[in-house]
């Protein structure tokens, strides 16, 4: 063991320089916000709630190809479809999103080939009931109930 050494565990260097940056940060002002009157700063790839688009006729932009479910990490994507005899193309008929195990990592959002799945930058997603948390394919559509606080 070199003098160096020896001497800083004798005089407790790395303890003092641990409490001068603890004590540093402890004087120095409370990054704090009043929430329902602030509100955060979020960056611009912040991804929250999750949307599902519509065409200007209101019809779904899903074209049922499952990518979404395919290539989500958390399996909380179900598509639902069957196949048009008609056009021989896959129909929508059921989508959920189950948020409570989502993790918002953008995965069905970029590998979307219609950019019908959205993560907007919507943050209040809280709900009383675990069930308001699963999402059908409507209620992607219309977005959660929003809770307006007042000033």
């Amino acid at each position: 063991m070199s003098v160096g050494k020896l001497l800083r565990k004798i005089f407790f260097v790395d303890l003092l320089v641990g409490l001068s940056i603890t004590f540093k940060e402890m004087l120095s002002g409370a990054i704090t916000l009043q929430y329902p009157r602030q509100r955060p700063t979020l960056y611009e790839r912040f991804r929250g709630e999750p949307r599902m688009a519509v065409n200007e006729d209101g019809s779904t932009k899903c074209i049922a190809c499952m990518l979404c479910a395919q290539v989500c990490p958390e399996n909380c994507i179900t598509v639902l479809r069957e196949k048009d005899p008609e056009t021989k193309k896959f129909k929508l008929t059921g989508y959920t999103f189950d948020m409570h195990r989502c993790m918002f990592c953008g995965f069905c959002e970029e590998v979307c080939p219609t950019d019908c799945i959205l993560l907007t930058p919507d943050y209040e997603m809280a709900q009383f009931e675990i069930k308001d948390i699963v999402l059908d394919w409507k209620s992607l559509e219309k977005g959660m109930p929003k809770t307006m606080y007042k000033k």
